[in-house]
């Protein structure tokens, strides 16, 4: 895939948006502007995600918008606009309030002998109690990004032909109602996790990855899809990224002080 274009793009689930619960304040969620690219207000650190390879990009100043220019499909359940780092954020709360994003990840079956493409998650968060906060989580849990109930960053590759088949790894120690950069990158034969820039725990993995429906907000447990054991998170997030490659160190270190 080449370079991402950022540009501001309606939009809409298959399924239209996911109403229980709503979204406190906001008539069209989904909605905003079809005109120009991100703003000049620095929710979206332009100068170092358009060289990426985007899959998905989540900004939230006009409702959830993918500026990925991939019209990635998203359903919101809950949730509310609030005031983010720079911007508007999304503030979700548990039990139950997710949302869910069709990514164009691709990942090989257990049995394929095919190799898993690289790919790497992003966002800012900020986290309002010490509950386990899933950020990112594919459908049937096999990757995931999460802060636990003790609020460390943990990351986790699960699959067929891994050594370490469902141990999470997991370092630092994030702060109540503090922005917050996290960042998993799976490289193929390892999973990195970040925080606020830096590499904080890995761990090696060669397997399956899952599908590629990810979700926030929702455990996805026992295999199932991403509506099938939601909540877990009380968190406001912002930037939510998926990209296509394994970023480097330094371009991590550059989003988190973007």
């Amino acid at each position: 895939m080449g370079r991402a274009e950022l540009t501001r793009r309606r939009v809409l689930s298959a399924g239209g948006l996911a109403t229980a619960g709503g979204l406190a304040g906001c008539t069209d969620i989904l909605g905003g502007s079809d005109s120009g690219g991100p703003d000049e207000t620095g929710t979206v650190s332009e100068g170092v995600l358009s060289s990426l390879p985007l899959d998905v990009l989540l900004t939230f100043d006009d409702g959830i918008e993918d500026v990925s220019g991939n019209d990635r499909p998203v359903s919101v359940e809950g949730g509310e606009l609030v005031e983010g780092r720079s911007g508007q954020a999304l503030r979700l709360r548990p039990p139950d309030e997710y949302f869910t994003v069709q990514s164009g990840l691709e990942s090989p079956g257990f049995d394929s002998g095919d190799e898993a493409e690289p790919f790497s998650y992003a966002a800012w968060v900020q986290i309002h109690s010490a509950h386990r906060h899933e950020l990112f989580t594919n459908e049937g849990s096999r990757r995931r990004l999460a802060i636990n109930s003790d609020r460390q960053v943990c990351g986790r590759m699960w699959g067929g032909r891994s050594d370490i088949e469902g141990s999470p790894a997991c370092g630092a120690q994030v702060p109540l109602e503090e922005w917050v950069h996290v960042g998993f990158v799976f490289t193929g034969t390892e999973g990195r996790v970040y925080y606020n820039g830096d590499e904080i725990a890995r761990n090696p993995w060669r397997g399956y990855t899952g599908s590629a429906k990810t979700c926030s907000g929702s455990r996805a447990a026992g295999g199932g899809d991403c509506e099938a054991a939601p909540g877990e998170v009380d968190a406001t997030i912002d930037e939510w990224a998926i990209i296509r490659t394994d970023v480097s160190q330094s371009t991590m270190r550059e989003l988190a002080s973007a």
